[in-house]
């Protein structure tokens, strides 16, 4: 990769991927969480949104199987891991102009999210705040208002 050779690196990656899915009883879904997550990466750094989508709502439903089957106590308050992949597929649907899905899964993460503004990590003492909040409001607003806008320009060219 550090020579610009992401093409091969995904293709090692998408060979672990199928090691994993062959022998799911011998790897746990970390592994193949992690795995996801670094081919989605190559998949967005080359232009390959439509794979990452894809590989992004796996980890989405990992995440969920993880984060919230393992924890079923409905007083405590969901990953913030979970918001921020929903945040990171929202906005790779959202270039594809897959606006519902986008708009879903980003409400989604904010869902997830606004409740855990300002509370610190005890691991790394990060936070979610409030400029990360309001940029993920701001992208659903832009996508509303671009999906607005379309269905607007589309209903003139039929008048």
């Amino acid at each position: 990769e550090d020579d610009g050779e992401f093409e091969e690196s995904l293709k090692y990656m998408k060979y672990i991927l199928d090691i994993i899915s062959y022998n799911k009883d011998k790897f746990s879904v970390v592994c193949e969480k992690e795995a996801l997550e670094r081919a989605s990466f190559l998949n967005i750094l080359m232009k390959k949104n439509e794979d990452a989508v894809v590989m992004q709502k796996r980890i989405c439903e990992i995440n969920k199987q993880i984060y919230f089957d393992q924890f079923k106590d409905p007083n405590l308050l969901p990953h913030p891991l979970l918001g921020m992949q929903l945040y990171q597929l929202s906005k790779i649907q959202s270039s594809l102009n897959q606006t519902e899905e986008a708009t879903i899964n980003l409400t989604q993460a904010l869902d997830y999210l606004q409740p855990l503004l300002t509370i610190r990590s005890e691991k790394d003492s990060k936070a979610i705040d409030d400029y990360m909040i309001n940029e993920m409001k701001e992208n659903l607003y832009s996508i509303q208002y671009n999906k607005q806008q379309q269905k607007e320009m589309s209903d003139q060219e039929y008048e």
